[in-house]
């Protein structure tokens, strides 16, 4: 198991390492042609895209990827279940282009509408394709597809947005991709649907999956929720400066994030009968998650300023101070969400859902104080909030499962936070002590500085989360 885990993290991780350097690259590219306002007018319809994806799926990709002894029924019955769905939820998405737009006063949703709702109907077809590659730790398959329709739809993006398309170039950069990666899942998957469907597999999927639904409805609703209210009451233009620290905020941390949490959900399914071995396998994803992603974090915290000036530019500069907080609270995500993998592996979905009410709630009050009576600085120091009281609530039951909670896992990152912290300390003071040079030239020096100081104390004081990371490594 130990050999399979790491080979699947191996394509993962490549998978999306790949495809978000292409979207990096794209994200540059895109924001030096582009305005802050075609980003937040596109960020408008986020939530509700968001949202309709969620229920589109129903859950049933988790369900699926849970029940060892899915059947090829099973398999059918879900297919033509997210079809429907997906077909009603777009046609709905396509009837509100009108409320949209009155919401916002912006007419150019009504389109921007009708082809989200296409998109979700499209990507429908290929969800079962995905989730049994995944089941089955198939990453590599994945990978190509995936960034064939990156790449595909980025050139396209590239062209609209040079060729003065402004927003409909992101339109259908979203367009492009969706129907690329749809046809290649088809093209290299063996898998095809019979006309069967059974009530009692759906019934039986459902149990699992719509408590995941739910849950996954949570999460978009209320990590995009931000898009509603800076949108209605700082306009389009603050709405892009906000998303776009969120975007380079979630570039790393998710990537850092999905290297691992793509393979974890899988393979801690397969180890849910043993507790111990499941345990093992939370403790070494905490801490590998940590040894990458809390520097980054850091680092990308203290040299907010340099990289937003040298990637986009001065007219992207008040992204700075959102994105200095903001990556704050992203140094404990990917650890949250590796504890949720393995209480979703156990079969806890109904306690799953209960856990993401709570600290749904909890957030949604935040983000609103935050965003009403503090501005958007004030949202980002509360959504820094959140996501503490969610690293608590989140390790609460890894404690009670696996007795590894809260206490266990802190201690564990506690040196990482420590090498990291120093790291951070030395380059934010330097940033100020170097002399006047370019700004390509100071935000490399402050990189090459910050990794180096990290990297010499990991292995000076001997990680045990280094040491871990180089033994699976080298098992592989």
């Amino acid at each position: 198991m130990k050999r399979e885990a790491v080979t699947a993290t191996l394509w993962s991780g490549l998978d999306v390492g790949l495809r978000q350097v292409f979207t990096f690259i794209l994200s540059i590219v895109l924001a030096r042609l582009l305005a802050p306002e075609e980003f937040g007018i596109y960020a408008l319809l986020s939530l509700f895209t968001a949202i309709a994806t969620v229920i589109s799926q129903g859950g049933f990709s988790a369900a699926l990827i849970q029940k060892k002894d899915a059947t090829y029924m099973d398999e059918c019955t879900v297919f033509w279940a997210v079809l429907i769905l997906s077909l009603t939820v777009g046609l709905c998405f396509v009837f509100c282009g009108p409320l949209f737009a009155q919401l916002y006063s912006k007419p150019i949703l009504i389109p921007l509408s009708i082809i989200a709702g296409i998109n979700v109907f499209i990507a429908s077809f290929g969800s079962i394709q995905t989730t049994l590659f995944t089941k089955r730790l198939q990453f590599k398959a994945q990978m190509v597809v995936a960034l064939a329709a990156t790449v595909l739809s980025g050139a396209v993006a590239i062209y609209g947005a040079w060729s003065g398309w402004g927003v409909w170039a992101l339109a259908l950069q979203s367009l492009t991709s969706t129907i690329t990666y749809t046809l290649g899942i088809w093209l290299i998957s063996k898998w095809r649907p019979s006309f069967s469907f059974s009530l009692d597999s759906l019934r039986a999927l459902w149990g699992f999956g719509g408590a995941m639904a739910a849950v996954n409805l949570l999460d978009v609703a209320y990590n995009r929720f931000y898009t509603l209210l800076i949108g209605k009451l700082y306009g389009v233009a603050e709405l892009g400066f906000y998303n776009r620290a969120v975007s380079v905020r979630d570039l790393p941390t998710q990537s850092v994030g999905n290297l691992l949490l793509r393979a974890a959900f899988p393979i801690f399914s397969k180890a849910a009968d043993d507790l111990s071995t499941l345990r093992k396998g939370l403790e070494i994803s905490v801490k590998g998650l940590a040894l990458v992603n809390v520097p980054i974090m850091l680092g990308l915290s203290v040299t907010s300023h340099s990289l937003i000036h040298v990637l986009y530019g001065e007219k992207w500069l008040p992204v700075a101070p959102i994105l200095q907080i903001l990556a704050l609270s992203g140094v404990l995500w990917p650890i949250q969400a590796v504890n949720l993998n393995a209480l979703m592996a156990l079969g806890h979905s109904k306690l799953f859902l209960k856990l993401e009410i709570i600290k749904k709630l909890i957030g949604l009050v935040l983000t609103v104080v935050g965003a009403v009576f503090f501005g958007i600085i004030g949202l980002a120091w509360f959504m820094l909030l959140s996501s503490i009281i969610s690293f608590f609530i989140n390790t609460y039951y890894s404690q009670r499962f696996l007795s590894y909670g809260f206490l266990r896992q802190f201690l564990d990152i506690l040196p990482l936070l420590s090498c990291a912290g120093v790291m951070a300390f030395s380059v934010a003071h330097l940033s100020g002590w170097l002399p006047v040079i370019s700004p390509i030239a100071h935000l490399f020096l402050l990189v090459v500085t910050g990794v180096l100081i990290y990297v010499t104390l990991c292995f000076t004081f001997r990680l045990e989360a280094l040491r871990v990371a180089l033994e699976t490594w080298r098992a592989q």
